[in-house]
């Protein structure tokens, strides 16, 4: 039992850490200008995760879905994972965020707001889309291809229920708590689907 809940901690702790990687990397995403630039620096962080097996909820849920349907165990491990990635980049944005001049933070309202202004089928399908990315990302495990899938999810604004977690407590209402959970819900439906197709039969 004891090494059981080791094993549970030390899942959480490297999630958190997981998070640590999005949370600045969202950072990154709101302070260099050049999108094509940002975007390919939040690639690094997808490929730490990868190189190194961070548990991170968008690269497990397309794997795991199936047996979660029926498997209580792993419901309650996906959450657990999904809420450590949660902390860990609420805990790094948030710390970052308290540091910057007045006119950043104003700069990350507006756009907290723009985000979740779109319409609840937009944040559906984009985060849909943002699922197969990353699954596919993380099945192939090549350099190249990480890059070139971050860089296009990114570019497209296809959304990240990781990435845009802090962007909610700026902007918190009923409204936006219901489109992100969208965005949860199409990051695993798009991972399950890519997961079809990329899984070895």
């Amino acid at each position: 039992y004891t090494i059981k809940v080791l094993k549970h901690k030390r899942q959480s702790l490297l999630a958190f850490f997981a998070g640590v990687l999005i949370g600045i990397c969202d950072i990154v995403l709101l302070k260099v200008e050049d999108i094509y630039i940002s975007s390919l620096l939040f690639s690094l962080a997808l490929a730490v995760i990868i190189k190194k097996g961070l548990p991170l909820y968008t690269g497990l849920i397309g794997s795991k879905i199936k047996r979660a349907k029926t498997n209580p165990g792993m419901q309650k491990y996906l959450v657990q994972i999904l809420v450590s990635n949660w902390l860990g980049c609420l805990t790094t944005f948030f710390l970052v965020l308290f540091v910057q001049p007045k006119h950043f933070f104003i700069l990350v309202l507006g756009k907290a707001a723009l985000k979740f202004s779109f319409s609840p089928f937009y944040i559906l399908v984009s985060s849909l889309f943002c699922g197969i990315c990353v699954h596919t990302a993380v099945n192939l495990k090549d350099k190249l291809i990480l890059i070139l899938v971050v860089m296009t999810f990114i570019l497209c604004d296809f959304r990240h229920c990781i990435a845009e977690v802090p962007l909610l407590l700026l902007h918190f209402d009923i409204r936006s708590l219901i489109k992100f959970l969208l965005i949860v819900l199409g990051n695993s439906a798009g991972a399950g689907f890519a997961n079809y197709f990329l899984a070895k039969k």
